[in-house]
């Protein structure tokens, strides 16, 4: 079997796999398998109440999954309504340790510049808020998990992405400090680098931050205090009747999440399942979402300003078509309706904990679309009722190297990442997707995919016409969805976003380069 050049240069470095475990005929390459540069990471700082009930262990060891595309600043421990008057960071480092013994496993499933950092690391970036309730800790000295988190904000000009699974007063006593030592300006720029995403708000403080710094970057469901029952996470394990609920069950649970000694850590569920992950499934660079635009909709939900230049985004609502038939309509939808797609996605990892073979796992697809990998969308500019050529032939399957036979295509429109309109108004700006190859399938109208979306299309390439709409400049999401089959009990999919921006002030190409040659694109295999 002959080995490419990388492969032969790299074979030592860890998280290379040897061709010798590979399938006859194939070879694999880690520095073929997706890679998001530190540079682009998102700096994340978690406080959490963990122990107030199950839930926050079971989000820690998830998290812990994907710390690899993050660059995690702190994991703090703190209070809430639920846990008034102690903290629990004994119990962050019980988890962590047991990532310690697996991080190896994971490390030979990744690419060799996105390894998890070791288990050493991950503990020193623990520590703990005041162990007092809400508004209390704004009289007590500055908590440890305060200070690392100013010391956390000033280390860099990038955005800190603070995911607030409890009470927030952890951040109170930050922001409230910095306003007493620092000058506006100073004070303000760190402001700046703020994101914050909160599961609800948990104690008295969070009201008063946003009252007092209305400018900070702040996604919330906002409703009655511990109304939790019309929170869009709860979309984790419950929101859309005719939507399955096997894979937040204790028995699907047992099986795929709880193995391993990372696994032994995930706790049976008491209430809800993993209320506080969609804070960071919100930043997980699958092809799907924007962290910076929240109203496009990722695993983490999708949210909208709660008025006209705010800088707080709260619950939007999203119409999920089941597969069967029917519809249902609601916040927790923004969630629910990737449900099956996340849940597997986290069980494929914690496969990879037990497994040093790679070949023995099932690993994420790398979509392309017209020579665009990603995660960032693909931006083309069109003239209302243009038509454009969508191709992800050059789509990458890390489990079959040799090509992407054995990846299923799905092509989508997100109508509501682009459109705020009535219902009455959306038919008006759907797009036409039609296949353009000969496998590729144009399903009935009516009928919907896996998420919820209707109508879709199958296979590698499609044609997209959109709406002759020349009265304004409109925005329409198409989504590929691209998804890898090697367990059929959990297929692992990834997207990627194209933005096609309709405007009659842009150029048609088509009447603008009619003498132009156009080399004939052809498929790319491997």
């Amino acid at each position: 079997m002959r080995l490419s050049l990388t492969f032969g240069l790299f074979c030592c470095l860890p998280g290379l796999v040897s061709t010798q475990d590979a399938p006859p005929g194939q070879e694999h390459d880690a520095y073929k398998l997706a890679y998001v540069p530190d540079n682009q990471k998102p700096r994340v700082f978690v406080l959490t109440d963990i122990l107030n009930e199950p839930d926050d262990q079971q989000s820690v060891v998830r998290y812990m999954l994907y710390t690899n595309e993050f660059n995690t600043r702190g994991i703090c421990a703190t209070t809430s309504t639920h846990l008034r008057n102690d903290t629990h960071p004994e119990r962050i480092e019980h988890i962590v340790e047991a990532y310690g013994k697996v991080v190896d496993n994971l490390n030979k499933h990744v690419h060799p510049w996105n390894q998890y950092a070791s288990g050493e690391d991950m503990l020193s970036l623990i520590t703990t808020g005041p162990s007092v309730y809400g508004r209390l800790a704004l009289s007590e000295p500055l908590s440890e998990g305060a200070k690392h988190l100013i010391s956390r904000l000033q280390e860099s000009t990038e955005p800190l992405w603070v995911l607030i699974w409890g009470g927030p007063n952890t951040l109170a006593q930050a922001l409230q400090h910095m306003d007493r030592t620092l000058s506006e300006s100073e004070f303000a720029a760190l402001r700046a680098r703020l994101r914050i995403y909160a599961i609800s708000d948990q104690d008295d403080t969070a009201e008063w931050i946003r009252y007092n710094w209305p400018d900070i970057f702040y996604i919330v469901s906002i409703h009655g205090f511990t109304n939790y029952a019309v929170a869009t996470w709860r979309g984790m394990w419950e929101g859309i009747p005719s939507l399955s609920l096997h894979k937040v069950a204790h028995e699907w649970l047992a099986k795929y999440i709880e193995i391993g000694p990372l696994g032994a850590t995930y706790p049976r569920r008491e209430i809800g399942v993993e209320g506080d992950t969609p804070s960071f499934l919100y930043l997980v660079q699958n092809g799907l979402g924007d962290r910076e635009d929240p109203m496009v909709g990722s695993w983490g939900g999708r949210w909208l300003p709660i008025n006209v230049g705010s800088r707080v985004f709260g619950d939007s609502i999203d119409t999920y078509y089941a597969p069967g038939g029917g519809n249902e309509t609601s916040n927790k939808a923004t969630c629910a309706r990737w449900r099956d797609h996340f849940q597997n996605d986290m069980a494929a990892r914690m496969q990879w904990t037990v497994s040093e073979d790679f070949w023995n796992a099932t690993h994420p697809p790398i979509p392309n679309v017209n020579g665009t990998s990603g995660p960032s969308p693909l931006r083309i500019s069109v003239v209302p009722g243009q038509q454009v050529n969508l191709d992800a032939s050059a789509t990458y399957d890390p489990d079959q190297p040799a090509n992407n036979s054995a990846l299923s295509f799905e092509w989508f429109q997100y109508q509501q990442s682009g459109f705020q309109a009535g219902s009455n108004a959306r038919e008006q700006f759907q797009v036409k997707l039609e296949a353009t190859e000969e496998d590729g399938e144009t399903p009935d109208l009516q009928e919907a995919n896996d998420a919820g979306f209707r109508p879709f299309t199958k296979g590698r390439m499609v044609k997209v016409t959109v709406p002759d709409l020349p009265e304004a400049e409109y925005e329409y999401h198409i989504i590929l969805q691209v998804t890898n089959r090697k367990s059929p009990d959990l297929p692992v999919r990834r997207y990627m976003r194209v933005k096609l921006t309709a405007s009659s002030n842009n150029i048609n190409p088509d009447e603008c380069c009619r003498d132009m040659v156009i080399p004939e694109t052809k498929n790319v295999t491997w």
